[in-house]
């Protein structure tokens, strides 16, 4: 069964708000859907991309969903793609998303594909969370000391090493209570968005790509800390392979659907992630500089 659903028009509910303004690269508004897991409509975060030869984000945004929940990271409980009517967008645009070049684009469309995720509720991003007082400590003190024992920080940052998420702030994990995170937002897979998405030839199945958790415990755990994150996300790195055996087939079940004139590019993504879930251990120890 597939794990990200399609919503058809008929699935849309109700618009709720607007998250972002129009000058957001890609727009986020919050709205409501019948979804064929649950019994009432939810509420979910649909974020609007590019439906273009070079705009890769829905495409990122998938394989890193479907690896996420393979590995078993905290992250929203619901993904789709969803097909949406334009009037229904063009009457609740009140922040002037259509006088954008994104909006000129959706608008020629009488129904447009978009990114949703289940809404989580009553969380503060890390950074957010970091500014707080907390009686006396400083407040950076306590997010690392929370992340350092976090599972989730652990498996998510062994994963970015392996996907090439290049993007993972943050701002990208909500906290939604002590040592409780979840990991969000996933556009950005091998090159950060420069007018394009990834090319084939920015595909190195050796690259350490950048991987901004990583790099953050780096600068941020002390010396303990950082010791306990290198040996497992070592242990981590032996269930990629099995991890991308369970995903493979409903990815290239979504290239069909959403990518059928420009397949040859996915089919070398695949290769690519295939190649670096299966040799994750030797790089992720490369990394991490520990000797195999």
């Amino acid at each position: 069964m597939a794990k990200i659903k399609l919503l058809v028009p008929d699935n849309f509910r109700a618009f709720k708000n607007w998250v972002t303004d129009k000058n957001n690269l890609n727009p986020v508004f919050v709205a409501s859907f019948a979804h064929p897991s649950e019994k009432n409509p939810i509420d979910m975060y649909v974020k609007i991309y590019p439906m273009t030869a070079e705009d890769r984000s829905i495409f990122n945004e998938i394989a890193a969903y479907l690896m996420a929940d393979a590995l078993g990271i905290p992250q929203p409980q619901y993904a789709c793609i969803a097909f949406i009517t334009i009037a229904e967008l063009k009457k609740n645009d009140t922040v002037g998303f259509f006088d954008t070049d994104l909006g000129k684009m959706v608008n020629a469309c009488e129904t447009y594909p978009v990114f949703c995720t289940s809404k989580i509720d009553k969380s503060l991003t890390a950074f957010e969370y970091s500014l707080q007082p907390h009686n006396g400590t400083p407040a950076p003190n306590v997010l690392v000391a929370e992340l350092a024992a976090c599972d989730g920080f652990t498996k998510a940052a062994a994963m970015d090493n392996t996907i090439a998420h290049v993007d993972r702030h943050m701002n990208n994990l909500l906290r939604t209570g002590k040592n409780k995170y979840f990991f969000i937002d996933n556009d950005q897979l091998v090159t950060k968005y420069q007018h394009h998405g990834w090319l084939v030839a920015d595909l190195d199945v050796n690259k350490k790509y950048t991987n901004q958790l990583y790099d953050f415990a780096k600068l941020a755990f002390n010396s303990q800390q950082i010791g306990k994150l290198n040996s497992r996300m070592v242990h981590e790195s032996q269930f990629h392979a099995q991890a991308w055996q369970d995903i493979h087939d409903e990815l290239q079940a979504w290239i069909d659907k959403i990518y059928p004139q420009h397949d040859a590019d996915y089919r070398d993504f695949l290769q690519f992630l295939a190649a670096r879930c299966m040799n994750a251990h030797a790089q992720i120890t490369s990394r991490v500089q520990l000797l195999i």
